[in-house]
């Protein structure tokens, strides 16, 4: 029955893992592919609040854009994390014909943003091979 257990409690953590992954990542992204980026314009309806790009842990960059809606004052953000050493440009908001908002990092970063999202989720999936074959093996700790 301990093994059962351990396992169900491996499962449920990668599958946890895996929500956080997307709940975190793909929202942005969606709403990015979307996106014509041929008819991307400067926002002149939203202003930049602050905007904050980090490297973390030497390739892992992280964005956060705070904006808000300059004819009603509502407020949001972005967040990007990204495979990339350092971002040096400058952010900037663009608004598509649909009235969708983004910015020009990540746009410009797309690509690496997906592989971002599929490192994180290759990560977990080998975290769950490598349980399930310790937890074959019997070299899992037992607690």
């Amino acid at each position: 029955m301990g093994r059962v257990m351990r396992f169900v409690v491996g499962l449920c953590l990668f599958l946890s893992g895996i929500v956080f992954v997307t709940w975190f990542l793909v929202p942005s992204l969606i709403s990015d592919y979307k996106i014509n980026i041929a008819k991307l314009e400067m926002s002149e309806a939203h202003l930049l609040e602050t905007a904050n790009c980090v490297t973390k842990v030497y390739v892992l960059a992280r964005c956060e854009v705070s904006l808000s809606s300059g004819v009603d004052g509502i407020k949001d953000s972005i967040n990007y994390i990204m495979l990339k050493e350092a971002i040096a440009d400058k952010v900037q908001l663009l608004v598509s014909e649909t009235g969708v908002v983004t910015t020009n990092i990540g746009m410009k970063y797309f690509a690496n943003r997906v592989l971002t999202y599929l490192a994180f989720l290759m990560l977990l999936f080998v975290g769950l091979i490598v349980t399930w074959k310790r937890m074959i093996s019997n070299k899992l700790l037992n607690y």
